[in-house]
């Protein structure tokens, strides 16, 4: 992922979640470079869905993924979840974490396939801006 990506990366993520990142969000992350990694999947030059990884010693954190609506049920998450394994053992991470919504069912599905575990929940930790909230499940992929 590059800047001059961010406007196709914004679809996608607005396509994609109720509360999306901003674009502010996305260029922060490229101020982070020491630790965050940012990767789009493209096809025919389509931005369709991406990756936001953050290192953080031996440990990958996985703060974003998205797949737009109109690509999703192809595999193609499945296909970024595999970058992110690669980039985790390259980096020697020993394990890859994540935090997703608790109704968030087909992300839990592709977690769990992929052998992340619940570790813990986060009460209330998404905010909608209008006074409700979601809790947080905690999820662990040990890589050894």
């Amino acid at each position: 992922m590059t800047q001059d990506d961010i406007e196709r990366v914004l679809i996608v993520e607005k396509s994609t979640f109720e509360n999306p990142w901003t674009k502010n969000n996305f260029l922060d992350e490229f101020k982070n470079s020491d630790l965050s990694l940012q990767y789009v999947l493209e096809i025919d030059g389509l931005v369709i869905g991406f990756i936001i990884i953050w290192i953080v010693m031996d440990e990958c954190h996985l703060a974003n993924i998205a797949i737009h609506p109109d690509f999703q049920k192809r595999g193609y998450a499945q296909t970024l979840m595999n970058e992110v394994f690669q980039i985790a053992k390259k980096k020697n991470c020993k394990k890859v974490m994540l935090e997703v919504r608790k109704s968030n069912i087909p992300a839990i599905k592709l977690y769990e396939k992929n052998k992340f575990h619940k570790v813990g929940e986060r009460k209330d930790y998404y905010h909608d801006g209008f006074m409700n909230a979601e809790d947080a499940i905690l999820m662990d992929c040990d890589l050894k």
